[in-house]
């Protein structure tokens, strides 16, 4: 008996379709709960009028960080309370166009109960994060937790 099988846990779709040259044109990504233009950003010679791969990128490290560490801290029985990160995503030109070379999460909270830690939430988040495990020995992904300051 085969006890290490995968069982599928989701799959998810997305439609995407593009119109005219790289650096005019525009496309739209469609899904059940994404409808969004997509365009070359400025920063590589696009128009910039909508969002790109490398900000979608961006977003779904950030947002899988985020999820990842609020789940965590349910996990470990801390009632819930506002969650914040802040991800910054390096890219270089290579001869084949730009890379992803790092993904840095900087992520806030209220407060992280002892038996947990800020650098082993950290640790946690980086580990646990799908994208972040996808992206592993391309990417260098790092995860930095701090509490947030009241004014």
């Amino acid at each position: 008996m085969n006890t290490s099988a995968k069982t599928k846990l989701a799959e998810f779709t997305v439609d995407a379709n593009w119109a005219g040259d790289m650096m005019s044109g525009g496309g739209q990504l469609n899904a059940p709960d994404l409808n969004s233009p997509i365009s070359v950003p400025t920063k590589l010679g696009g128009p910039g009028n909508a969002t790109n791969p490398e900000e979608l990128l961006a977003a779904a490290s950030s947002s899988c960080a985020l999820i990842t560490a609020v789940a965590i801290l349910q996990f470990h029985g801390v009632p819930a309370m506002p969650v914040s990160c802040r991800t910054t995503t390096e890219f270089e030109q290579t001869p084949n166009g730009p890379k992803a070379v790092s993904v840095t999460h900087n992520i806030e909270l209220d407060s992280v109960p002892d038996q947990i830690g800020l650098e082993k939430l950290a640790q946690m988040v980086e580990g646990g994060c799908m994208v972040s495990q996808a992206m592993r020995g391309n990417v260098e992904t790092k995860a930095q937790v701090k509490i947030r300051e009241t004014v």
